[in-house]
């Protein structure tokens, strides 16, 4: 909140420098019944397209009263509790909405950043085909190595100039845990955050950030509901994880969405990131001959996982995280072992354009198309996930523009909590909803997969191994997380 001291003055510089009309930050003066209005212009919404989202969100909610502006589910911001100098039109004018993400461009996990140019990509073709209300999306990347200072770095430095609306996909736990609190004091629209800790899901406390993917907690949840049901008399799990925010996130997970079911957890291993193997993990892991092995890693662990109890006498049912999902990546190297990577299960939630499985061959031969028009390989997995993150972004942005006081900064982070239309990629029968402070999570359902049909010199697919879990609405939010 903001000092009492500040009065009439504040409210004429809101409305001088900002385009707000008077806004005050103290309830009691007659400034409070004014009206915090956009100046940005609302341009018409473009044709109707099936491959980008279409404004779906109630057209009452957005600017409330005065500086409430009011979202789906008792969700609610207040822009008086921004600081004095906020421009709630910062980085969107009439013909175009800037916004910035900050990701690894160099370094080792480098090619985590191809999300962003897929992302960059998607945006181009909504560009090409009226934008968000006659408006272009324009997105800056930022590199930041995968490094949270330099993330840190970053978002000050988005922050201070005065020229984004909002940030989007900003990759990594330990990264966005470096930005949340100034984001949400500063009043900056953190959407679509690319990790998927359950914390994100936390609109009591920071409402200005939304998370995107099926969250840890969720994941975990279904592969407890998958196992209970496969094994209804119990079975015993070794838990192998990355010793790290993503991996203790997974463990602490299962853990509590097992508790007071059947299902035994006999060996928890932890494996330094920086390690160059997780041999011990996997022998004593195997020593506990539990019946299935939960692997919570990421990158070449993924390749060892599958890997080292492959070539074992050690034969659990394998499940690992969605984070080893991408063939290329996790499966695909195993026949340079003389291994095929057949049986490992992983909980999916949408497709990648390539699967022959997808629900939308149309959707998928466009991205195809529009990838190979802007010079990428439609094959690299990541750019496929900025597609995924493309199309929830511009659905937000869409929503915003229709609300009550236009596209603004506040609206869109209003918009982010009130999300109702899937992915045209997810999995038939999926949903994805945000609602406000009733449902924090987009995704709260999946379906088991098990990959079968490689060889020692062809890669095998993903087939179904259960029907669609879904939990939708079940978890809640974050302080009041639901994971049974």
């Amino acid at each position: 909140m903001f000092p009492a001291s500040r009065t009439a003055a504040l409210a004429a510089l809101l409305l001088a420098t900002t385009g707000l009309t008077a806004c005050s930050h103290e309830r009691e003066t007659a400034a409070a019944t004014e009206m915090c209005v956009s100046t940005a212009k609302q341009n018409p919404a473009a044709a109707a397209n099936p491959h980008i989202p279409s404004a779906a969100v109630d057209a009452s909610l957005g600017q409330a009263d005065g500086c409430v502006f009011r979202g789906a589910g008792d969700f609610t911001l207040d822009v008086s509790k921004c600081p004095a100098d906020y421009d709630i039109n910062a980085g969107i004018t009439a013909d175009k909405i800037r916004l910035f993400t900050s990701m690894p461009h160099s370094g080792a996990l480098a090619a985590y950043g191809y999300i962003g140019d897929g992302l960059k990509n998607y945006l181009a073709y909504v560009n090409a085909n009226g934008g968000v209300g006659g408006r272009t999306i324009e997105l800056d990347i930022m590199d930041d190595q995968y490094q949270p200072d330099l993330t840190r770095k970053n978002v000050d430095k988005a922050i201070q100039s005065g020229t984004y609306a909002a940030s989007a996909a900003i990759l990594g736990s330990s990264n966005n845990g470096a930005i949340r609190d100034v984001m949400n004091d500063e009043c900056m629209p953190h959407l679509l955050v690319a990790s998927s800790e359950d914390r994100w899901g936390d609109p009591e406390h920071y409402p200005w950030t939304t998370g995107m993917g099926l969250n840890y907690g969720n994941e975990a949840g279904l592969w407890k509901r998958w196992l209970s049901d496969k094994y209804p008399d119990g079975t015993t799990v070794a838990f192998v994880a990355m010793n790290n925010d993503f991996g203790k996130a997974y463990q602490q997970s299962f853990t509590r969405a097992a508790e007071g079911s059947s299902i035994k957890i006999v060996a928890n291993e932890l494996i330094d990131p920086a390690a160059p193997n997780m041999t011990d993990q996997l022998t004593s892991a195997a020593a506990s001959k539990a019946e299935v092995a939960i692997f919570a890693v990421a990158g070449t662990f993924c390749v060892q996982a599958i890997g080292g109890v492959e070539r074992s006498s050690w034969k659990p049912v394998v499940i690992t995280g969605n984070s080893c999902a991408q063939i290329e990546t996790s499966l695909a190297p195993l026949q340079k072992e003389g291994l095929t990577g057949n049986g490992t299960h992983v909980v999916q939630y949408y497709y990648n354009p390539e699967d022959p499985a997808n629900a939308a061959p149309e959707f998928a031969k466009l991205y195809t198309e529009e990838m190979t028009k802007g010079g990428l390989d439609p094959h690299v997995a990541q750019y496929a996930n900025g597609w995924f993150w493309g199309w929830y972004l511009v659905a937000i942005l869409r929503d915003a523009d229709t609300m009550k006081g236009g596209l603004n900064r506040a609206n869109i982070a209003v918009a982010a909590r009130s999300i109702t239309q899937p992915y045209p990629l997810l999995v038939s029968g999926l949903t994805s909803k945000f609602n406000g402070l009733q449902d924090a999570y987009l995704f709260e359902g999946g379906q088991m997969f098990r990959y079968e049909g490689a060889t020692k010199s062809k890669v095998g697919a993903w087939e179904p191994a259960s029907e669609l879990l879904n939990r939708e609405g079940r978890t809640g939010t974050f302080t009041k997380i639901n994971l049974q």
